[in-house]
């Protein structure tokens, strides 16, 4: 498989009624269908263009492989298909005609870039298999972390003194000691 690509799916007998709706939800580009079933091969989406160039499904051309010993051996344009070998991982030209399994695949960061509005406020994306999140700093909630927490709310959400007065700032707060205590506002005297 290529850099920048994550495996979704094998498919296996037991996961076959939920492809289709797999294939929805996470927007999976499928290279190849065939019946569920053990193969030693998988069909990865690379096709010879040329006596030594391939090109993945979606046209760009190959620049990283991991081909077995000997490979690519085809010296006409009769093995078309690269396949990946189940336990080795190294690729093998092949005819095209010749059943293979198949791997499902999407780009890496696929649901964080198709975020409409990215997380702000520091907040980071996290890929999920059919979607994804921002994970919030400290002070910001929300979808895309752009509600500020009110640290002032509750007395779990804050250090301030029991002798201090707290007010809620844009992703944070601060303690401030009340009239006849001294301090930083965290330990007020």
């Amino acid at each position: 498989m290529r850099t920048g690509r994550e495996a979704i799916a094998q498919i296996g007998n037991t996961q076959w009624n939920n492809l289709m709706i797999k294939f929805y939800v996470a927007d999976l580009k499928v290279t190849s269908i065939l019946p569920p079933e053990d193969f030693t091969f998988y069909h990865i989406g690379l096709i010879r263009i040329d006596q030594s160039s391939f090109k993945w499904d979606d046209g760009t051309v190959t620049v990283e492989t991991n081909w077995a010993p000997a490979q690519p051996t085809a010296t006409s344009f009769t093995e078309l298909c690269v396949v990946v070998h189940a336990v080795t991982l190294e690729w093998y030209d092949r005819p095209c005609n010749v059943q293979s399994g198949f791997i499902c695949e999407r780009p890496v960061n696929h649901f964080c870039s198709g975020i409409g509005t990215s997380c702000q406020n520091g907040g980071s994306c996290t890929e999920g298999l059919t979607a994804a999140q921002c994970d919030c700093p400290a002070g910001w909630t929300g979808s895309t972390c752009d509600v500020d927490v009110n640290e002032c709310s509750s007395a779990g959400l804050n250090n301030c003194d029991a002798n201090a007065a707290c007010t809620n700032t844009e992703g944070s707060f601060m303690c401030t000691c009340n009239d006849g205590y001294q301090g930083d506002g965290v330990s007020c005297q």
